[in-house]
């Protein structure tokens, strides 16, 4: 089974064609397309005509982001977001081999893009090819590729007790069902080792996106002391970390504390950037387990701190105590170390005296 589309629109890529651009129909390749990442949404209803997108353009630095209206036909032509990942054919340096791209489904066009010329945005290094979306093989969860599907396009015989072709065992692997193997691509050797891997972990971020935002829009009350990275739709930073603190059951809207300013802020996760951060703990939710829950920080606590590491010696009777803060944020003042007993002799020469 493909992944599900997901509705909101937050941490899609997206494809564009300018109003002011002249078109030639028959040359969809030459429409000035222009490409990027949407980072926040106004409304969580796509089809409202005021709906407005926050838009950050490939090659352009990021503070040079706008806010832009999807359906002003001043604005675009056409307006088309992500909508799924699947495996592509494409000639690369000569050869004929699958790979990764991205296909895309119109938010807004007042045109119409003919069947067998629908873009597909290759990952890695984002060349934007027209094909037609019939043929092409969905990018599978783990666990759902078929033995008929890999011997179709894995470029190599269906696996059988003896593994693949020249006896390497990602071939009976990948019959048993894997997203991601190399031999999906084509021929060993068709590409260098280095753009493999680069595609790899490609795949896997999309991945996380995907199962991440789906956590953080359908099941938020598993999330408390999750720890998150939050996109700041406005001001001098581009993100935010911050700890999960509660959660609106009735609007999914998030209260976070932000870690730089300890403040808490509500946030809507399906109109606002967000990735949960941790290692495994997108994979652990989906397993239904129990995340550990991280202790959240507070400005008195810090305020405590502060305080006891800068009194005088004076004002703790003549020993100045050293504070360590427990991983609970709880001030655990350390007593200094006894004094050494002083030696019989040295004691008794002082009787004598």
């Amino acid at each position: 089974m493909a992944y599900k589309y997901r509705e909101d629109l937050v941490g899609k890529r997206f494809l564009a064609v300018s109003g002011v651009t002249k078109i030639n129909v028959n040359k969809v390749s030459e429409w000035g397309w222009k490409a990027g990442i949407i980072r926040a949404a106004s409304l969580k209803d796509n089809k409202n005509k005021e709906l407005q997108v926050l838009v950050e353009y490939d090659g352009v630095d990021w503070q040079r982001r706008e806010w832009v209206a999807v359906y002003s036909r001043r604005t675009f032509r056409v307006f088309l977001v992500e909508r799924t990942l699947v495996w592509a054919p494409r000639n690369y340096e000569g050869k004929d081999i699958k790979w990764p791209a991205l296909t895309f489904m119109p938010l807004a066009a007042d045109l119409t893009l003919q069947a067998d010329a629908q873009p597909a945005e290759y990952l890695h290094d984002r060349h934007l090819e027209f094909l037609d979306y019939t043929n092409l093989l969905p990018y599978q969860r783990s666990g759902e590729i078929k033995d008929d599907v890999c011997q179709t396009w894995g470029g190599f015989p269906r696996a059988t007790g003896g593994g693949a072709p020249g006896g390497s065992e990602l071939g009976g692997d990948l019959a048993r069902g894997a997203e991601w193997d190399a031999h999906q691509i084509g021929p060993e050797g068709c590409l260098e080792s280095s753009v493999l891997s680069a595609i790899s972990a490609e795949c896997a971020e999309w991945r996380t996106i995907q199962d991440g935002q789906r956590i953080l829009t359908t099941t938020p009350s598993v999330l408390g002391g999750c720890r998150a990275q939050v996109y700041r739709s406005a001001g001098a930073t581009q993100w935010y970390t911050a700890v999960i603190v509660g959660v609106n059951e009735h609007t999914g809207e998030l209260t976070v504390t932000d870690d730089t300013v300890l403040e808490e802020h509500s946030e809507d996760p399906s109109l606002v950037q967000m990735r949960l951060l941790g290692d495994g703990v997108i994979e652990s939710i989906m397993k239904g387990e129990v995340v550990g829950v991280m202790p959240r920080r507070s400005r008195s606590n810090l305020q405590r701190v502060e305080r006891e590491t800068t009194k005088s010696p004076a004002t703790t009777g003549g020993r100045k105590k050293t504070s360590a803060v427990r991983s609970n944020g709880q001030i655990a003042p350390t007593e200094p170390p006894p004094q050494p007993a002083a030696h019989a002799d040295v004691a008794s020469t002082r009787n004598v005296m």
